[in-house]
């Protein structure tokens, strides 16, 4: 841990970027080893903990609808060395995954607007 003012270096290991199909396996392990407790999880796959891989299967199609449309989600994941050897090859090491159909169409067309706190161009 660094001392208090220095700055962190291993903040510069971590890379954040856009979600591709290629990441599929590993935004199907980040959830579901890390939402365990999200009661969200609880109430879709109440039976996760007998059939584990219908868990996977399904959690793994979710994501895949994520990505096949990317006019309404915005997934990307923070990569980080697979090892403490910051020249490692980087692996998905968390998701997020932002809804974007909430946001309702602005008079400009090439602006997706979400009154009043948001506006998006459109590219």
């Amino acid at each position: 841990m660094p001392a208090e003012g220095e700055p962190n270096h291993l903040l510069n290991q971590f890379t954040l970027r856009a979600a591709t199909e290629d990441d599929l396996d590993d935004l199907t392990r980040i959830h579901v080893d890390g939402f365990t407790e999200e009661p969200a999880v609880d109430y879709c796959y109440p039976l996760r903990d007998q059939y584990p891989q219908d868990y996977w299967t399904w959690t793994r199609k979710e994501y895949a609808s994520y990505l096949e449309q990317p006019q309404k989600y915005f997934v990307h994941v923070i990569e980080a060395p697979s090892n403490s050897d910051s020249k490692a090859a980087a692996k998905p090491a968390g998701l997020a995954v932002w809804n974007l159909a909430v946001l309702v169409q602005s008079n400009d067309p090439g602006t997706l607007k979400s009154l009043p706190y948001l506006s998006l161009p459109i590219r």
